[in-house]
Parts: C-alpha cells; structure tokens; sequence
C-alpha cells in the first residue's frame, strides 16, 4: 500500500510533467520570420500594420509560430481550390524558412549540404505550385532577416544562400536583410519589434 509520502511524489512527479508539456506546447521560436504576435501588441504586428496600411487589398500572410516548409501545404491549401484570391488585388506574402534553418542538422556549412539544397528545391517546388494556380494573384516573398544577437551568426551564411534564391526566382522580394538591422528594430532577440513592423509593413506595401 502506498504511503501519503510516495503518493505526495507522484503527485508532484505528475504536476512537473503537465507544467512541461504545457512548455513545449506554447513555446515560440520563430527567428528571423514575421508572425510576432506573441512579442509586441496586437496593433503593433507586422499583419495588423499591413492591413491598416493596405484595407483595399486582399492581403494573406500565413506566418505562423513553429511553422516549417512542410507546413506550407496547410498554410495555403484554402488558395488553391478557390478562384477568387486569383486576381490581382490579391497580395499572398510567404515568409518561411526561418525554424527549417534552425533544424538544421549540418550547421557548419551551406556548401554542399545536401540538407540546405533540399530545403531550397522543397521552397522552390512550394512557389512554383502556388503560382500556377494562381497565375493573376500578386506573391511577394520576403527574405530573411540576419538576427543581431550573436547567438545566431553560425546562420548568417545559411541566410545569405537563402535570400540569393529567392532573389533568383523572378517575384518582388523584400530584402529584410538591409531594412532589419538595428537593436531597436528587434525585441526578444528575434522579433521585430513595433518598429520593425512598421518597417516591413512599409516595404510589403511599396515594394
């Protein structure tokens, strides 16, 4: 039979394991994308600023926390099967890639990492398809930004291959890369800040 002192244990054995769930489940860890939400108001983010600049568009923006390359398929899967988002007053901004570098298991060098070129072809296919089907639709891909804590420099070169592709692609892209840049364009280390979402609310919209 157990006594009050095991059962005491378990109990907070069990407690320790909800509290850690609840971690994993709610954590954040984004860098270098644009959802930041869960880091500034909700008037502040770079979604709520884009609309509030651009009310006459149709804008779709699906960054989202954790979200990977293979998420992009139930990102935008509602666009496909619809007509109505292809026209061009439909503006689809695809900001990705930020956690697939992160999870990266070579972080040593984008030369000749099989891993990275796969992540690039996965992307390339992703846009490739998005525009097919929806050839009068406006796509805006936005590059990724260089974090300025130095926690994060192993990416710069890894980041710097990702933007030349995006480049390399023929759509409008928003260079991040030389619009984020100062302390105060960030908060928590990676997000943009309430600045740094006006900044690239701004340049979404003039680009």
């Amino acid at each position: 039979m157990l006594t009050n002192k095991v059962i005491i244990k378990i109990i907070i054995v069990l407690l320790l394991l909800v509290c850690l769930l609840f971690y994993l489940f709610y954590k954040v860890k984004e860098p270098f994308n644009k959802n930041n939400s869960n880091y500034v108001d909700n008037t502040e983010t770079v979604l709520y600023q884009l609309q509030l600049l651009a009310n006459n568009y149709n804008i779709i923006m699906k960054a989202e926390d954790d979200a990977k390359l293979y998420n992009f398929n139930k990102q935008y899967s509602f666009l496909l099967n619809d007509n109505k988002y292809n026209n061009n007053n439909t503006y689809i901004i695809i900001s990705i890639g930020g956690n697939d570098i992160l999870g990266l298991t070579n972080k040593v060098s984008s030369n000749n990492n099989s891993e990275f070129n796969e992540l690039i072809k996965k992307y390339n296919e992703e846009i490739s398809l998005l525009h097919k089907k929806l050839p009068s639709a406006n796509i805006l891909l936005v590059g990724l930004y260089y974090p300025i804590d130095t926690r994060f420099s192993i990416y710069k070169d890894f980041i710097t291959k990702w933007n030349s592709n995006i480049v390399g692609l023929g759509y409008p892209v928003i260079h991040l890369d030389i619009l984020i840049t100062n302390n105060d364009d960030i908060v928590s280390s990676i997000e943009p800040s309430p600045l740094g979402s006006k900044k690239i609310a701004n340049a979404i919209l003039h680009h």
